[in-house]
């Protein structure tokens, strides 16, 4: 009965989760699984935050949440300002891996928006120490702007920028066979992939990690504005300057 419920009205969330659940109850966990994925991808699509997010923590429930999941999950709260569900996932996230750079971008953005600079700032230091260590200056440099945009009077953010600003690349960490791509270009090239298989959600996601990297390059600003109004969010297209 539940089944014919949810194909009349798939809409209704809490329909589709009592289905799940009882495909659970009577030993059919794998179709419970499948059902709510197709769920969440139905309810993505329909630009449905809130039902977006209750399956997805349902299918968490089932599942354990892997990290895309869960990134995934962190995303839409963030959208939906649900900064502190956000914060949770994220956290544990990064348990699963600690230095995660889109992890540690929306960790900083949460903590923005929930009006927390000492910690914002604390994880755009890691993130810092991740890129330095990686070796991506390009990206070294948009986090240690950041870091000097909550916090002006950082020596070390100023010290380190004043380095970057006249220092080149090490041309012994170069490799000429493999060309270099910071941590934005990889972003970009990423978003990039979405939007040809017309995954403008996921586009739309990815792109705004590389706002936080660098929330004024007029190429991602671009991008953003064309992918918003091919989606038909045209009041968000608008928005974006």
């Amino acid at each position: 009965v539940l089944e014919k419920i949810v194909k009349i009205d798939p809409l209704d969330v809490g329909n589709q989760i009592q289905f799940a659940n009882a495909l659970s109850h009577i030993g059919y966990e794998p179709r419970a699984i499948k059902v709510l994925r197709e769920a969440c991808e139905f309810h993505q699509k329909q630009d449905n935050l809130s039902g977006f997010i209750e399956l997805m923590e349902r299918l968490i429930g089932f599942t354990g949440g892997d990290l895309e999941t869960r990134i995934q999950l962190a995303q839409a709260c963030i959208k939906n300002n649900e900064i502190e569900k956000a914060l949770a996932n994220l956290e544990t996230c990064r348990e699963i891996e600690s230095n995660n750079r889109h992890v540690l971008a929306m960790l900083a953005k949460s903590f923005i928006l929930m009006h927390e600079p000492t910690r914002a700032l604390e994880v755009l230091w890691d993130l810092f120490k991740h890129l330095k260590a990686v070796g991506d200056m390009a990206s070294e440099k948009n986090i240690l702007e950041q870091i000097l945009n909550l916090d002006p009077s950082t020596p070390e953010a100023q010290e380190e920028l004043a380095k970057r600003s006249h220092t080149g690349v090490n041309p012994a960490m170069i490799d000429p066979q493999k060309p270099q791509m910071s941590a934005l270009e990889k972003i970009i090239q990423e978003c990039d992939v979405y939007a040809r298989y017309k995954r403008l959600d996921k586009a739309l996601e990815h792109l705004d990690d590389a706002l936080i990297l660098s929330p004024n390059t007029r190429d991602v600003l671009s991008r953003k504005r064309d992918w918003l109004f091919q989606a038909g969010k045209t009041s968000d297209a608008l928005n974006t300057l």
